[in-house]
């Protein structure tokens, strides 16, 4: 079996992280072999560093908000990721993570929505720079990514349309219902 782990922005164990789904995902995957593991990131042990990011945006002449998606917070969290054993291949619920230059396995993103979509349609507030600089690192990862799958044809049809991504490396697949079996 391929070690393949799940990577989520927070614990993909904990039925808390972002609206549940890595943790069912996760569940499934490991059920029908195709997760080894989840990679543990601890985004709430930098909450200080969160703060400190925020308090200085004003200085650079940029909006606060956005730590979350700016280079440092990608290399900081995945640098002090929990992991059982060195993996082959990544699956991301997360755009950013992990930060293409500091992994050589494939990665496959399996996303909800792109940041073009969360800061266009949802509104999602922040800085120039960062969403500038967010939305090239996202582009670049689903350019190199083995495949992005959308998990609606409105999210695949964005990542080909706003991206530039070729359709033979788009998937949809929709989420299933998060009921324990």
């Amino acid at each position: 079996m391929i070690r393949r782990g799940l990577v989520a922005n927070g614990d993909p164990r904990d039925i808390a992280t972002f609206s549940n789904i890595p943790h069912f995902f996760l569940k499934a995957g490991l059920k029908n072999g195709l997760f080894h593991s989840g990679v543990v990131l601890r985004p709430e042990e930098l909450r200080t560093r969160r703060f400190i990011w925020n308090a200085l945006r004003p200085l650079t002449l940029d909006r606060p908000r956005g730590w979350t998606y700016s280079r440092r917070y990608a290399r900081t969290v995945w640098a002090r990721r929990e992991v059982e054993d060195e993996m082959e291949e990544y699956i991301s619920h997360f755009q950013l993570l992990p930060p293409r230059n500091q992994v050589r396995e494939p990665i496959t993103y399996y996303i909800d929505a792109t940041l073009h979509q969360w800061f266009e349609e949802y509104g999602w507030r922040v800085g120039r720079r960062v969403r500038s600089d967010a939305l090239a690192r996202e582009r670049e990862a689903y350019l190199s990514a083995r495949y992005v799958v959308g998990m609606s044809d409105w999210c695949a049809e964005d990542v080909v349309s706003s991206y530039g991504v070729p359709p033979e490396q788009v998937r949809t697949i929709l989420p299933g219902t998060n009921l324990d079996e």
